[in-house]
């Protein structure tokens, strides 16, 4: 038998919230890095499902209206040494309060393009948000 290498491929799904502004919400991440909302595809879910399941974990979103597919992003995971795909969806949610989640320590509503001011290591984020906005 071949010796067949590991490997490795993450499917996420991630939400792109909006506010009147125009401005996208990011979850505060341990550690203080910022993301999109949303993570990781379980056995067996939907991309929609995953994104609900998620969106409540992190943030305490219960009410998800609407979710439609807007970009499928690959990416090569530099740290996991594998490839992993974002499908990220174009989400209308009712917000809570207070954001409120295990996995985050909080969320908040920023402009794209201060984005990389605020921390340097979301440049992934950056590309997808500015290329669903046809500036790349």
């Amino acid at each position: 038998m071949q010796n067949i290498p590991d490997c490795f491929y993450r499917l996420a799904a991630k939400a792109i919230i909006k506010d009147e502004k125009g401005r996208v919400l990011l979850i505060v991440e341990k550690g203080g890095h910022f993301g999109l909302p949303g993570g990781g595809i379980e056995f067996g879910e939907s991309a929609a499902e995953a994104l609900h399941r998620e969106l409540n974990e992190e943030l305490g979103i219960t009410d998800v209206k609407s979710t439609t597919l807007v970009m499928a992003f690959p990416y090569f995971s530099e740290s996991r040494q594998a490839w992993a795909l974002w499908l990220l969806h174009q989400a209308e949610v009712t917000l809570p309060e207070k954001f409120v989640g295990d996995r985050s320590e909080g969320a908040i509503f920023m402009n794209i393009d201060d984005l990389l001011s605020h921390d340097p290591s979301q440049h992934r984020v950056h590309y997808v948000l500015n290329n669903l906005q046809g500036k790349n």
